[in-house]
């Protein structure tokens, strides 16, 4: 499978958008990894908070969902630039909704995981956060947590480059659109074109 450089679509911004979106695979794997670690830190933990452990199934969902569908995402688009066919509407489009769901997950991560740990005795935490009422820097969760959440606004900030670089080249491809059909905005070429 060779990636083409070629596509006429994208203009000269296909390799700046191949780039970020390997960074953004990569990125979301270690993310993964991280979450499966951190996950196995709560789970196996000889504490329990006062809300209980958290399910397996809650961690997974509270931490894989979104690099599980990044990469899976990340993934389908280099298949689709790999056989020339990755369309910058589609680029920008996914992206549009994928950047939504990073700023959501990241914005829980931070709440639960960075801003939580830091707060007075007092905070009693988001009870559906898996370290409710628990410090989760015990056992050296919390800096996997922790790496996971920056590792998140990494992630966001890619997303939006390539969100960008997507929106840059409909741009392009709007304008190369409307002046590669001259008549349309000169009625006298189009009577000449419709004459001949």
């Amino acid at each position: 499978m060779r990636l083409t450089m070629n596509d006429s679509r994208w203009s000269t911004l296909l390799r700046g958008a191949l780039v970020t979106l390997f960074s953004i695979f990569v990125l979301s794997f270690i993310t993964l990894i991280l979450s499966g670690i951190w996950g196995k830190d709560m789970t196996d933990a000889s504490y329990t908070p006062a809300s209980g452990k958290p399910s397996k199934a809650h961690l997974v969902f509270y931490t894989g969902t979104m690099p599980f569908l990044t990469i899976f995402w990340a993934a389908l688009d280099i298949g689709f630039a790999s056989l020339s066919s990755l369309s910058p509407v589609h680029a920008l489009v996914s992206s549009i909704i994928l950047l939504c769901g990073w700023l959501i997950q990241f914005s829980i991560w931070m709440k639960c995981e960075v801003q939580a740990p830091n707060m007075s005795e007092s905070f009693q935490g988001v009870m559906w956060c898996p370290n409710a009422q628990l410090s989760s820097h015990k056992n050296g969760a919390g800096s996997f947590g922790d790496a996971r959440s920056w590792i998140g606004l990494v992630i966001v900030v890619a997303v939006f480059i390539y969100m960008v670089l997507a929106a840059v080249s409909v741009s392009r491809n709007r304008k190369a659109a409307r002046t590669s059909l001259p008549y349309r905005k000169d009625p006298e070429r189009q009577l000449q074109s419709m004459s001949s």
